[in-house]
């Protein structure tokens, strides 16, 4: 079997170890950037309340609702 590259995006033939190892490797080169990288889930989003709590801190400038 053929070593894979995991700078490439094509996901379609990884194994799903694969893929989470190269996920892992693209937020560490996300975290490596001089900005701020936060993760959130549906549940998170559907909040707004608690998206703004993670994103605040995190710079990101908030406005309200038209």
């Amino acid at each position: 079997m053929a070593a894979r590259s995991t700078s490439s995006p094509n996901t379609s033939r990884a194994t799903p170890g694969e893929v989470v190892y190269q996920e892992k490797v693209r937020e560490d080169r996300l975290r490596a950037l001089p900005m701020s990288v936060r993760r959130w889930d549906w549940q998170r989003a559907n909040s707004p309340s608690r998206l703004a709590a993670l994103l605040r801190p995190a710079g990101v400038p908030l406005r309200r609702a038209r």
